[in-house]
């Protein structure tokens, strides 16, 4: 049986990943092929040669360089597929596409990276196909088939005769082999859910994703019946996988303990493959699901949690932004601009030992660490410990301290009051919206002066005279502002997802889907300011306000602040 070099890649990553302990077999033609695949991912991805050395090259004639500044996949992309950035086209680098001839390439579709400019790029040039010895010429000597000397900015690599073949080989399995997940008539998708989210909650996350699904559907479902009118086959040509793929979308509902999730997401990806994890939802992290799709090298895109996995190297999970930890940070970047490096008194951190309060004070601990600002004190509070009976806390309250920073929840409120008549009152009480919840606006008036609260949205007066989305369907039928802000999140999925899947065209690979989405333009949507990507990134809303309330029986919330990016 012929094994292609895609397929061994994938058996190896899910070898080391699941099973350690069970070695290749030396010399077989699979551990062979496998390796040198894996030397050549090292090359393109990363700069590294398969001695362990950095690749050399030289960009715009006489800069030298050396690893990964000028690896291939920062403008090939991940998939080879090529990229768009401020109007250059950078072409695809697969095998499919390179030992082929190109007589003509359509401009990249709009809206992508390279339409910022307002114009859509020029197609690249004819040329003839490649062979090993010409696709050798042009990585080392920036020549292609047709005697055309390429860009200066096309790096001129020093490899090796070995060298370069191990290359050329990773290049023809870039790409190689349609994902997972995908039949002749559907491109399957997943939710997953976990049980304790309230019905309520999943019915606003999944309504605006599933909305969009049944209509890509009908249009998909009317073009293939006028297929051969005019307008279908302009769409046809701009979008040759809409024309054929309805979508699937199933729900992958984990129950029981966490520790048997990840068993229940592989029972269900035995089942049904998916190409694609899109939202989903759950009260706590969303570590099982990251593992998960990073193992299996899935794409997850927008899940609803305040925990997301802080991990900028993994490629396939895409959150809305690092939660929790981003507010934190937001916070300490706020003392920081507000409280001069001289002031010495005491900055006091008072933390609820949950699973939320560590990450707001490790947020709040790296930005401070990251500025070079001094530490302060941090108190845990354990079970059902209030705040104002912590005697470390009573303690240091009464040493005035500049910033009493507490990462708890709104049960924190009704002790803070006693404290603070105290007459130690700080100069900043530092609160989190997305911990108090919905009791955010039960901050009692009496320290309503000092208290400044991380909301890590576009504020409620500017979303509702920004958002055009306010009133669509079914959004008049979410009661709570809690429900709404879920369905909001869905919908800025929606209009990631849109754009990376007409993107893709017939091209659909993971890696390539990914690839677009990175090369999206910042994009307006409800609830945040922005959300953006570039390649590698993983968080698409990086910023946070810090706001106040106003005084009385229906508080406003007020910025102090602008929006805080971290």
């Amino acid at each position: 049986m012929k094994i292609s070099p895609r397929s061994c890649l994938t058996t190896l990553f899910l070898t080391v990943m699941l099973s350690a302990t069970t070695p290749l077999q030396a010399g077989t033609s699979q551990a062979t092929e496998t390796d040198r695949l894996l030397q050549g991912e090292q090359i393109y991805r990363h700069g590294i040669l398969p001695s362990g050395k950095p690749l050399l090259g030289v960009v715009t004639k006489d800069t030298d360089f050396a690893g990964s500044a000028f690896s291939c996949i920062s403008c090939h992309m991940r998939s080879g597929l090529g990229s768009v950035e401020g109007g250059v086209v950078t072409t695809s680098t697969t095998g499919r596409s390179l030992y082929q001839p190109r007589s003509f390439s359509p401009p990249p579709m709009s809206g992508m990276g390279g339409a910022k400019s307002g114009n859509p790029p020029a197609p690249p040039p004819p040329r003839p196909a490649y062979t090993d010895a010409t696709l050798a010429k042009v990585l080392l000597n920036g020549v292609d088939p047709a005697g055309r000397v390429l860009s200066d900015a096309m790096p001129r690599y020093y490899l090796s005769e070995q060298d370069t073949a191990t290359l050329i080989a990773y290049l023809k399995s870039l790409s190689a082999e349609i994902s997972p997940g995908i039949s002749n008539k559907t491109l399957h998708l997943a939710t997953v859910i976990t049980e304790e989210v309230p019905t309520e909650r999943v019915t606003a996350m999944i309504g605006p994703l599933q909305s969009y699904i049944t209509e890509w559907n009908r249009l998909a479902n009317l073009f293939e019946t006028r297929k051969n009118s005019s307008t279908a086959r302009l769409y046809a040509r701009n979008n040759k996988n809409a024309q054929y793929k309805r979508i699937a979308l199933a729900r992958w509902v984990l129950k029981g303990k966490p520790s048997t999730w990840r068993s229940q997401l592989e029972e269900y990806y035995r089942s049904q493959p998916v190409f694609a994890l899109v939202g989903g939802i759950t009260t706590g992290d969303w570590s099982v699901m990251h593992a998960f799709s990073e193992t299996n090298r899935i794409p997850s895109l927008f899940p609803h949690t305040d925990l997301p996995v802080l991990n900028d190297s993994d490629w396939y999970t895409l959150y809305l932004s690092k939660g929790l930890y981003q507010e934190g940070a937001a916070a300490a970047k706020f003392v920081s601009a507000r409280l001069p490096e001289e002031d010495a008194r005491e900055i006091v951190q008072v933390v609820r030992d949950s699973p939320r309060g560590r990450a707001l004070a490790q947020g709040f601990d790296a930005a401070r660490q990251e500025s070079g600002q001094r530490q302060g004190v941090t108190v845990l509070l354990k079970g059902d410990e209030a705040v104002a009976e912590n005697r470390d806390v009573q303690q240091l309250v009464a040493k005035r301290p500049a910033v009493i920073v507490v990462w708890d929840g709104a049960e924190a409120l009704n002790g803070l009051g006693a404290l603070l008549k105290s007459g130690s009152r700080p100069e900043l009480l530092l609160l989190s919206a997305s911990y108090l919840g919905k009791e955010v606006r039960a901050v009692p008036d009496e320290f309503r002066d000092i208290a400044h609260i991380t909301f890590p949205y576009r504020l409620p007066a500017d979303e509702e005279a920004h958002d055009r989305l306010n009133h669509s369907p079914g959004m008049d039928k979410l009661q709570t502002a809690e429900l709404r802000q879920t369905a909001k999140k869905s919908i800025a999925l929606v209009s990631v997802l849109n754009q990376a899947l007409f993107a893709m065209k017939d091209d659909v690979f993971r890696d390539y889907f990914l690839d677009n989405i990175a090369m999206i333009k910042d994009l307006d949507v409800p609830l945040y300011e922005r959300i953006s990507f570039g390649p590698g990134q993983r968080y698409a809303s990086k910023g946070c306000y810090i706001v106040t309330l106003t005084r009385g029986a229906s508080p406003q919330l007020v910025k102090k602040s602008d929006w805080v990016s971290h």
